[in-house]
């Protein structure tokens, strides 16, 4: 079975997609371009319109205005049978009557090859997904893991244009999943398969995804790299929903060769590399906790904070703090454990944040 190229060009794009629901907008404008051979996230919380954007493309719901193409056709108005997508569900909607290679060769029975043809694709498909030799099997035989991989092999058998995973791993337990993320990411980049994959998971969707499009109230806020995403988030909410942030509302109050001075509602004083906003802007100041260092009593360091711990939380790779700053702000670091022993509630303790390790957002 060849494998197919990512090639170039855009392999999927929404065009300002609207939807509503009576009173509620699912849908506000989106635009989303998805390139051959990439995989793409949407990630938000639940309301988000992630998985009503899904249906859209998949043709399973249809926009109020707006369009979608796959491979450059459009596709806006064609049933979901005819648009040579590849669709894999949280419930695996395997058919329990049917065998392993019964489920695999159902969509390609539906597109009427022929039976040599069919039984080299889902041998291909099987051994694709590691289940060579569980052809006759029936569904209600394998673990959940297993008919993932099925489900996967019945979405992929056909060589689609496209591939959509909505939640695939949300029934899983956490060691499986993340065993299924990487699998299903090394078979994704192996074929090149454009892949459209929806989650409320963030550390999944910074895991398995080339790009990740957050989205809230029918929007796409940002869609960028998950390194940017992380480290450079475009407004609070996407700092907020993309893991740990420690967040101060401030103000701007000088800006010199590049540094900007900020002052925190609790009165503290901050330098930070200058943002694109003007003195006496209102801000938002954004803190990952593992950018937050320990500091010797008597060391230098950039916007030094005495601080108390309240709260000590021991993860294995690190220790998660709950500490107090002047002003009664509280804030959270996360330090390796290999850095010393736990620290107890009371203690006391110096910490700096670095300059750089402060981005500023609009409030």
């Amino acid at each position: 079975m060849n494998q197919r190229s990512g090639g170039g060009g855009n392999a999927l794009e929404v065009r300002n997609a609207h939807r509503r629901f009576g009173s509620v907008t699912a849908l506000a404008g989106i635009d989303l371009k998805i390139a051959a051979g990439e995989l793409v996230t949407l990630l938000g919380p639940s309301g988000s319109g992630k998985s009503t954007l899904l249906k859209i493309i998949a043709g399973y719901d249809g926009p109020d205005a707006g369009i979608v193409t796959v491979g450059g056709m459009d596709v806006t108005a064609v049933a979901p049978a005819r648009r040579d997508i590849g669709m894999v569900f949280q419930n695996y909607a395997l058919f329990p009557h049917m065998s392993v290679a019964q489920n695999i060769a159902f969509p390609l029975e539906m597109r009427r090859l022929g039976k040599p043809a069919i039984q080299g694709r889902v041998a291909w498909a099987l051994e694709t997904v590691g289940l060579t030799g569980y052809d006759t099997r029936l569904p209600a035989q394998l673990s959940g893991g297993q008919q993932q991989r099925v489900a996967l092999a019945r979405a992929i058998v056909f060589e689609p244009k496209l591939l959509l995973l909505d939640e695939p791993f949300g029934a899983l337990d956490k060691k499986l999943r993340e065993q299924m993320q990487l699998e299903v990411k090394t078979i994704q980049r192996r074929l090149g398969l454009t892949t459209l994959f929806v989650t409320h998971d963030q550390e999944e969707a910074l895991i398995m995804s080339d790009r990740i499009a957050v989205m809230d109230k029918g929007r796409i806020e940002q869609i960028d790299t998950p390194t940017a995403i992380y480290r450079r988030p475009v407004n609070r909410f996407v700092a907020q929903f993309i893991g740990d942030s420690n967040l101060f509302a401030a103000t701007i109050v000088d800006v010199a060769s590049g540094v900007a001075t900020l002052r925190t509602e609790q009165g503290l004083v901050f330098t930070a590399t200058a943002p694109r906003m003007p003195v006496g802007s209102r801000v938002t100041l954004v803190v990952r906790p593992e950018r937050i260092l320990r500091v010797a009593e008597n060391g230098p360091a950039q916007n030094r904070l005495a601080a108390t711990v309240r709260d000590a939380i021991y993860v294995g790779d690190s220790v998660k703090y709950r500490l107090e700053i002047p002003g009664g702000a509280m804030v959270t670091a996360a330090w390796s454990g290999a850095e010393g022993e736990l620290l107890e509630a009371g203690a006391t303790l110096d910490i700096a944040i670095p300059a750089d390790a402060i981005h500023c957002v609009e409030s």
